[in-house]
């Protein structure tokens, strides 16, 4: 009789553990030779000023492979390494922009279940692949206000969650002083923002509050001059 944990067997869980490696080594491998890069168990790309990453998980618990697709506008990494003072990270390879530490997580955009029954590893990457280049179709479409609002409509598990995301996101778009009221909202209720550096007592939420007040410092002596 086979031993149950978490109500499913070690030969399922075995299973499950050796399908997730081969898709990930046939993603891996159909990757080459087309528009996407693969990482990290993500594909990943820069298409029409956005960078782009499809993420794919075969479920432990359950027979069940999902891909999940999020977008962010390729300025923003830079511009939120210039603020928490990591310029140097726009020398290091585009996948750390999907797999770095310090780096703004988008909300999962879109959501896709793949059909495991009838697909074996090869045509189930395959069918992922497919489904990530249809997606670029609509993204071609989308602006910056589209992101906003996206960011703001994009359901989260707490009050600060994306914070940087959308700070970075609307200081992108010129809209400084949301930025800022957000960084004020999140001071006032002890959120450092996601990012700190300890030893420094230091924040994403007061570096983003000291580089919007530098710059509208900057902006307001050039309409002066």
């Amino acid at each position: 009789m086979a031993h149950l944990v978490d109500g499913k067997s070690k030969h399922e869980k075995k299973e499950r553990r050796e399908k997730a490696t081969l898709l990930q080594k046939t993603l891996r491998r159909l990757a080459v030779g087309s528009s996407w890069r693969f990482s990290g168990g993500t594909l990943f790309r820069e298409y029409a000023g956005w960078f782009v990453e499809v993420e794919s998980s075969v479920w432990a618990s359950a027979r069940r492979t999902t891909a999940h697709l999020r977008i962010k506008p390729m300025a923003m990494d830079p511009l939120f390494w210039d603020i928490v003072g990591l310029p140097e990270n726009r020398k290091l390879p585009l996948s750390f922009r999907a797999l770095g530490a310090w780096t703004c997580r988008a909300p999962v955009l879109k959501e896709s279940d793949f059909d495991e029954v009838t697909l074996g590893p090869e045509l189930l990457a395959q069918k992922i692949l497919a489904w990530a280049d249809e997606q670029l179709l609509d993204i071609a479409k989308l602006g910056s206000q589209d992101f906003l609002n996206f960011l703001r409509g994009a359901p989260r598990g707490y009050v600060g969650a994306y914070l940087a995301v959308e700070v970075t996101a609307l200081m992108l778009s010129g809209k400084d002083q949301e930025a800022y009221a957000l960084c004020e909202e999140a001071r006032k209720r002890g959120d450092s923002g996601g990012f700190s550096v300890a030893a420094k007592s230091v924040t994403f939420v007061s570096l983003a509050t000291n580089w919007l007040e530098r710059r509208s410092h900057k902006h307001d002596d050039a309409m002066i001059s």
